[in-house]
């Protein structure tokens, strides 16, 4: 039998000692870019169709949800290390050294040419979307009967 904690949600009005900021935090990690570029890209034509089936209707709206779309599109395209030469020189530069190639020898005198992209596993993006709400002034609080 699986023993389950239940919490028990007060009632009643809240006290200020127990009100805090709230924050949540949703994310998603992917490990190829590039598909979530192409999923974003492709939702920009989706959400046209859409606004020219609703002739109009609520057009504010759909601009709103077509500037988020494109914005999102927009900052992928900007991000940098996509290709292997990008990823190098940034890898090196975040380390604080030249994108320059060295050769190393491994114990049977076998020689590699090297650089950043070989240190580094292969990049994992994510996106977080972090909603917050500061909780009004005290005495905004008191006006609605909390002590």
């Amino acid at each position: 039998m699986l023993n389950k904690k239940n919490n028990v949600l007060k009632a009643g009005i809240p006290k200020a000692k127990d009100l805090k900021d709230y924050e949540s935090i949703i994310s998603l990690t992917v490990d190829d870019i590039d598909l979530l570029e192409k999923a974003l890209s492709s939702a920009v034509p989706e959400i046209g169709r859409q606004m020219a089936k609703a002739n109009g209707w609520n057009s504010t709206l759909n601009m709103k949800v077509l500037t988020v779309a494109t914005s999102l599109d927009a900052a992928i395209n900007q991000l940098g290390c996509r290709q292997y030469h990008e990823q190098a020189r940034e890898y090196a530069a975040f380390n604080k050294y030249d994108s320059a190639t060295w050769n190393a020898k491994d114990k049977c005198n076998n020689e590699t040419r090297n650089d950043f992209q070989d240190l580094y596993e292969s990049a994992e993006y994510e996106v977080i979307i972090r909603a917050t709400a500061k909780l009004k002034d005290r005495n905004e609080l008191a006006k609605r009967g909390v002590k």
